[in-house]
């Protein structure tokens, strides 16, 4: 098999450095090929995952990702890009509910629709460099976004055009950071609001007061999904102000209905900070230019090795490994058609 212009053997190539496995299965997914390696007895693990930048020099490819375990097998994994990479479009993953905040993501490897359901997240760190993809999971996810009846949008798009064609349908498109900062105190205040009215009638979150909205044939809470397109520019300009709003948001949205979904091209301790970081959990990593934003962005080292262009980890709440998936892709088309609806 060939893969990025070099014949493929990885059992060579890990034999070069002394490991020595048995290929036990070989995956093809859109974005790369995943080869299941049984290690020889006695072989440690941790010989094998230091010897990424080795073994992607042997195989003569652009980037090589290792894996200490693929779930649910007693294999280690060599993940390497495929010579043809696969566009996924949008219509093969958009979850058309009328109605909650589950999305369709992409595919993984192993060719499964990945979804992903805010409520359970409930937030979202994204981060990518240029051309790794973050922009393509932004569209993606609006685009379901914008046709759910009870979602309300508050956008923030330092870069001016990014949301510009969601404009008439979210609630709100913030530009600068004055805009900004009004809309997550508009949003601050909506959240004390629902937690006022859930004390009084005796519900603990979002779902259970609009179950009995329902059963009263009454209006029912929309969620407030913040989308923030670059949150570098936010907190370079306005750190102070803007770190406590999202950290609160953060702390107590999940049951008044708010989530967020922040995305950055610098995912450095500046802009992700600590508390940040704590208070958003679910991490979606585009490509990143070292192990350093790696580890800021998803508190472990890899994204540093993955491809661009829709390649991704995703490591939901409560996941001990990240899924390595490809994003979908929202064409031009896509957007103005969900837009229109």
């Amino acid at each position: 098999m060939r893969c990025g212009g070099a014949t493929v053997n990885v059992q060579d190539a890990l034999a070069e450095f002394g490991i020595r496995a048995e290929l036990a299965g070989v995956t093809e997914g859109p974005q790369v090929i995943r080869y299941a390696l049984k290690l020889a007895p006695g072989t440690r693990v941790a010989a094998f995952k230091g010897l990424t930048e080795d073994v992607q020099r042997a195989l003569g490819v652009d980037s090589v990702r290792l894996l200490s375990q693929i779930p649910g097998t007693s294999y280690v994994g060599v993940e390497v890009p495929r010579a043809e990479r696969q566009v996924i479009p949008l219509s093969e993953v958009a979850v058309h509910d009328r109605y909650g905040v589950t999305l369709g993501v992409g595919v993984d490897v192993d060719g499964n629709t990945v979804l992903m359901d805010l409520a359970d997240l409930p937030h979202l760190l994204v981060a990518g460099t240029t051309n790794s993809g973050k922009s393509s999971f932004l569209n993606c996810a609006l685009c379901q976004l914008v046709k759910r009846k009870d979602v309300a949008l508050f956008l923030i798009d330092p870069k001016r055009v990014e949301f510009a064609p969601y404009r008439e349908r979210a609630h709100s498109v913030s530009t600068d950071v004055f805009e900004a900062t009004a809309a997550l105190r508009q949003v601050t205040r909506l959240m004390d609001q629902r937690y006022e009215r859930l004390e009084a009638a005796g519900y603990r979150n979002i779902s259970e007061y609009n179950a009995a909205q329902i059963a009263r044939t009454e209006p029912i809470w929309p969620r407030l999904v913040v989308v923030v397109d670059e949150l570098a520019d936010l907190m370079m300009d306005a750190k102070k102000v803007i770190e406590p709003l999202l950290v609160r948001l953060a702390q107590l949205g999940r049951a008044a209905g708010v989530h967020l979904i922040l995305a950055t091209q610098r995912p450095e301790a500046k802009v992700l900070t600590g508390l940040i970081r704590a208070n958003v959990p679910s991490r979606l990593v585009f490509t990143v230019a070292n192990h350093t934003d790696s580890g800021v962005a998803l508190d472990r080292t890899g994204a540093q090795n993955l491809t661009g262009r829709g390649d991704a980890l995703f490591r939901p709440v409560g996941s001990r490994e990240p899924v390595r998936l490809q994003v979908a892709w929202a064409s031009d088309a896509d957007v103005r058609e969900a837009v229109r609806q």
